[in-house]
């Protein structure tokens, strides 16, 4: 079954995308945690629902969540999406700000088509989602990642607030997906946002439960369970802010915490600060024994929400060696932001061309600027005027990215090679 799709359609999913051996004892609510989803089946709808709400069993409880390839229309020439630089243009939807839960193989780049799970050809921009439109119109989203050679889905329902982490052994229609972990919100005292993100490795799954109590105050916890399901253990029970953002490598997940950048390893009882400051740190990104992400220590104010002059940082994990990669004096502020690595290359966005360099992530002139570690050595990689470039990530020898071009008013993603370091 093969029926095409409209980007539109992918837009349903907006409101429901808003906003890593065994891994030793599994915390102070993972009893209770396992209590609720020892048998998958048993998960039901949230009694408290409102009537209107009522859409049938949940499918990984019922057996018929599978996925299908579904071939979604551009809906708009490619030459109406409008150029940034030498970039190529490889497909309508962009990351929508969950680019750590993509995956490069074959020639096909995955991660979630405006929240649902899919994947474009990075040759022929043919895109295609994994969840049949029917789902999609009833509130159901997901994140994909690849763990053990296995396709695997971090789904959600926005109406029955519960979640899933599905395993699929094939990618066929007919083989529905083998469920190893699910939540539902019983009873509605506490409502599930649902799963904002996943970051999968050979070793280990992480993800995020989000959820809010009657007095809309946020409880978000970061869990890692083994591939198989085994193993749950919530990394962050009881600190006092949640976890959206981190990133999981090998047995290692690194993440933000108490305003700080934050690193569990298997067999560690709790995660642990590795660049200590008294200013704020986010978004890291980890690849083997390099780490990177944003420090707000060389700024006299600022954070996350409102930053001044941060940097890019970096650590070897192995060496213990720091070094601070973007240099701005406090005369002359620059926003840099939304760092990632992979390999002997550091890339981030970069604001120094920008009218107002150091007044918020979203600049009139956004650049994608590359840091080759073994040499220290600086390039511009995306910096034209006519495109604002963000979420920069690195699969194979390219840089894909976010692009929004102002003179069409569209979002597309792109790619451009790594440069050939003499």
């Amino acid at each position: 079954m093969s029926t095409r799709w409209t980007l539109s359609m992918l837009c349903v999913l907006g409101a429901s995308c808003s906003v890593r051996n065994g891994m030793g004892d599994s915390g102070a609510d993972a009893g209770s945690e396992l209590a609720e989803v020892r048998d998958a089946a048993r998960v039901t709808r949230d009694a408290g629902s409102d009537a209107g709400d009522a859409r049938g069993p949940l499918p990984w409880a019922d057996g018929t969540l599978r996925v299908q390839e579904i071939t979604v229309e551009w809906g708009y020439p490619r030459s109406s999406y409008g150029r940034c630089e030498s970039a190529q243009l490889v497909a309508p939807a962009a990351w929508f700000g969950a680019y750590s839960a993509a995956f490069l193989r074959d020639q096909r780049l995955y991660y979630s088509v405006m929240g649902s799970p899919g994947f474009v050809n990075v040759e022929t921009g043919e895109i295609r989602t994994l969840i049949e439109p029917s789902r999609v119109q009833m509130g159901y989203s997901g994140f994909p990642v690849r763990s053990q050679g296995r396709f695997t889905l971090a789904v959600q329902s926005f109406y029955e607030r519960a979640q899933a982490i599905v395993r699929f052994d094939d990618l066929s229609v007919t083989q529905p997906g083998r469920v190893i972990w699910a939540h539902q919100e019983i009873p509605p005292t506490r409502r599930a946002y649902g799963t904002s993100i996943v970051s999968g490795t050979d070793s280990l799954l992480a993800f995020n439960r989000v959820a809010v109590d009657p007095a809309w105050s946020e409880q978000i916890n970061l869990y890692v369970i083994n591939p198989d399901g085994t193993g749950l253990r919530n990394l962050t029970y009881g600190r006092p802010d949640g976890v959206f953002e981190f990133r999981a490598d090998g047995d290692r997940v690194i993440l933000t915490l108490e305003g700080q950048i934050q690193l569990w390893t298997r067999g560690d009882t709790a995660p642990h600060k590795i660049a200590q400051t008294q200013r704020a740190q986010w978004l890291p990104w980890i690849s083997g024994d390099h780490v990177v992400w944003t420090d707000q220590r060389h700024g006299v104010r600022g954070d996350r929400v409102d930053p001044d002059n941060p940097e890019i940082y970096y650590m070897n994990l192995r060496t213990q060696e720091v070094r601070r990669i973007t240099h701005d004096p406090p005369e002359r502020p620059v926003v840099q932001d939304k760092a990632t690595v992979q390999g002997d290359w550091i890339v981030w966005v970069d604001l120094r061309h920008a009218s107002a360099p150091n007044g918020g992530f979203l600049g009139d002139r956004m650049a994608i600027y590359g840091y080759h570690i073994p040499t220290a050595r600086e390039y511009a990689l995306v910096n034209d005027a006519g495109c604002r470039a963000s979420h920069p990530v690195i699969f194979g020898e390219h840089v894909y990215f976010d692009g929004f071009v102002p003179s069409v008013n569209r979002s597309a993603m792109y790619r451009v090679p790594l440069p050939v370091v003499p």
